[in-house]
C-alpha cells in the first residue's frame, strides 16, 4: 500500500536529520569500526593495535567493511552504512505487521495504517543513532520471523529443505551478528514447537535452528581467539536479579515515554495489558504470534544478563523488538473493535518520537564537538581513522580529518 512508503521516508528523513553533522560512538562502535578497516587492510579481525576483538562476532564489521572498501573509512561511510539499515528495517517491519494482520484475517483503515507506518519509521531512526551490530540484528530479524511465521500462520507451509534451509541461514546471521540473538533463536524454536505440536519435523528444525548457528558460532569463535570474551556464572550479571527484571519493563517502555513520573512503567504495562486482552479474539493469531516471540526473547535475555557481565542494562538497543512487534499488531488487532481510541493513541504514541526527534536533532547544531563527546562519543562526516595511526594529535588531511581511534579496548573475561 502507498502508506508503507511513510515508513521509508520517515526512517530515511529522521536519520539525516539527526546525523547532520555527525554520528556517534561507543566502545562497541569503535570495535566495529576497526574491525571493519582492519578487514579491509587484510588484517582480520581485529583493533588497530593487532589485538583480536573478542566480545564481539564479525557480521556487522563485515558488512561495514563492504562500505568501507567501496567509499573509504570515514565516519560519513558508517553513516551512509547505518542509514540504509534504518530504511531497509522500515521497510521489513512495516512488512511484517502488514503479513501477519492479513493471514490474520484483519484489515486496517488508511489512518492507522499509515500513522503505524510513521511510528515505524521514527522509531527506527530515533533509536539508532550510533553504530551498533544491533541494527544489522534489526534488519535479518523481521525476515527470520516472518520466515517462521510463513510455518505456523493459520494457513501454514511445509517445513522442506527450502523453508528450513533459509531458518537455519538466518538463525546463523544473527548469532554471527551479536550473541544476544541467541534469544530470537529461542524464541523462533520455541514458537515452531508450541504451534505444531507433535510434529517431528518441526522439532527436528527447532534442534537445527539452535544447533547449527551455535555450532558456526563457536567455529568463529576459535578462529579469532574470541575465548573469555565476558565473564559467565550465577550472580556473574552487573545488576542484581530485581534490577534486571525492572528493566525487562523499564527499558522497553523508555522506548516510548520519556522516564518521568514513571510514564515508561505506564506506556510498557498499557501496552502488554491491551496486546493480552487482545490474544483471545478469533483474529488474534498474528498478535498471539508476537507476544509469544517476545515475551520468549524477553526471558532468554533476562536469563542472559543475569549470567553474564555485561556492561549494558537490558534496554536501549537490546530491547528495540518489543516495541516494534508489540505497537503495530495490538494496534491491527484492536481497531476493528475500537477504531477512534485505537487511532488516537497511535497518533500519541507518535509524540514523544517527535519530541526526541527535536531534541536530539538540534543538539548537533547548539553544542560544541566537546559537549558531544569528540572524539571518544561522536565524530563529524569526514572524520576518517587509518591503520597506521594508532595514536597522536588530530591530523587534517586532504582525505579528512584522521583522528587516532578510542585507545579502549574489551578486556577479556570482563567482571565486577
Amino acid at each position: 500500500m502507498k502508506t508503507d512508503l511513510i515508513a521509508l521516508l520517515a526512517a530515511l528523513l529522521a536519520y539525516v536529520a539527526l546525523h547532520w553533522s555527525g554520528i556517534a560512538l561507543d566502545p562497541d562502535s569503535w570495535a566495529a569500526w576497526q574491525g571493519a578497516v582492519s578487514i579491509v587492510a587484510g588484517k582480520g579481525y581485529t583493533y588497530f593495535s593487532g589485538n583480536p576483538i573478542h566480545s564481539w562476532p564479525p557480521l556487522y564489521s563485515l558488512y561495514l567493511a563492504g562500505w568501507i572498501a567501496a567509499i573509504g573509512p570515514a565516519a560519513l561511510t558508517l553513516m551512509i552504512a547505518n542509514a540504509v539499515l534504518v530504511v531497509v528495517q522500515a521497510v521489513l517491519w512495516q512488512g511484517l505487521w502488514r503479513t501477519l494482520t492479513r493471514d490474520s484475517g484483519l484489515v486496517v483503515a488508511t489512518l492507522p495504517s499509515a500513522l503505524l507506518a510513521l511510528f515505524i519509521g521514527l522509531f527506527l531512526a530515533v533509536h539508532e543513532q550510533s553504530a551498533f551490530s544491533h541494527y544489522l540484528i534489526f534488519t535479518l530479524l523481521p525476515v527470520f520471523l516472518l520466515q517462521v511465521w510463513r510455518l505456523v500462520a493459520p494457513q501454514p507451509q511445509p517445513i522442506g529443505l527450502m523453508n528450513g534451509g533459509i531458518l537455519v541461514l538466518l538463525a546463523s546471521a544473527l548469532l554471527l551478528t551479536h550473541t544476544s540473538a541467541i534469544a530470537f533463536l529461542v524464541a523462533g524454536s520455541g514458537v515452531l514447537v508450541i504451534n505444531r505440536r507433535g510434529a517431528k519435523d518441526s522439532l527436528l528444525l527447532a534442534v537445527l535452528i539452535g544447533a547449527v548457528p551455535i555450532a558456526l558460532w563457536l567455529a568463529v569463535r576459535h578462529v579469532l581467539d574470541q575465548g573469555d570474551s565476558h565473564h559467565i556464572g550465577l550472580g556473574a550479571g552487573r545488576y542484581d536479579v530485581l534490577a534486571y527484571a525492572i528493566q525487562v519493563f523499564d527499558g522497553p517502555g523508555s522506548l516510548l515515554m520519556p522516564g518521568k513520573l514513571g510514564a515508561q512503567f505506564v506506556a510498557i504495562l498499557l501496552l502488554w495489558a491491551a496486546a493480552l486482552s487482545l490474544a483471545a479474539s478469533p483474529m488474534a493469531s498474528g498478535l498471539r504470534f508476537g507476544i509469544l516471540v517476545t515475551a520468549i526473547s524477553l526471558v532468554v535475555l533476562f536469563a542472559l544478563f543475569n549470567l553474564t557481565w555485561i556492561h549494558a542494562s537490558l534496554a536501549g538497543r537490546f530491547v528495540l523488538f518489543v516495541p516494534l512487534i508489540l505497537v503495530p499488531l495490538t494496534v491491527a488487532t484492536a481497531w476493528p473493535h475500537l477504531p477512534r481510541v485505537t487511532t488516537a493513541l497511535t497518533a500519541l504514541a507518535i509524540v514523544p518520537l517527535i519530541y526526541w526527534l527535536g531534541s536530539w536533532g538540534t543538539r548537533q547544531f547548539t553544542q560544541s564537538l566537546a559537549e558531544l563527546s569528540f572524539p571518544a562519543n561522536f565524530v563529524p562526516a569526514n572524520v576518517y581513522i587509518a591503520r597506521d595511526y594508532v595514536a597522536g594529535p588530530n591530523v587534517t588531511t586532504r582525505q579528512g580529518l584522521l583522528i587516532a581511534p578510542d585507545p579502549a579496548e574489551e578486556p577479556r573475561a570482563r567482571r565486577k
